[in-house]
C-alpha cells in the first residue's frame, strides 16, 4: 500500500496544532488557508482510493493499492 499525505485536516485548530511544529502560527495558518494552500475537509478521492485520518495530526492521508 502506498500512503500520501494531503494538506487536508479535520478543523482549523488541528491544521494550527500541526503547523505550530514547523514555527507557524495561527495568523500563517489562516493565510494558508485563504491562500488555498491548505483545506479543511476531507479530500476529494479515485476510484481504488482510501481515505484514512491520521488523528494525531488532525490530517487525511490517502491510501492507494
Amino acid at each position: 500500500m502506498i500512503y500520501t499525505g494531503t494538506l487536508c485536516f479535520v478543523s482549523v485548530m488541528a491544521a494550527v496544532g500541526y503547523y505550530q511544529t514547523y514555527g507557524y502560527d495561527a495568523d500563517d495558518v489562516q493565510h494558508k488557508i485563504e491562500a488555498g494552500e491548505i483545506h479543511i475537509g476531507k479530500p476529494s478521492l479515485q476510484p481504488g482510493q482510501r481515505l484514512i485520518l491520521n488523528e494525531q495530526e488532525g490530517r487525511y492521508f490517502i491510501e492507494e493499492a
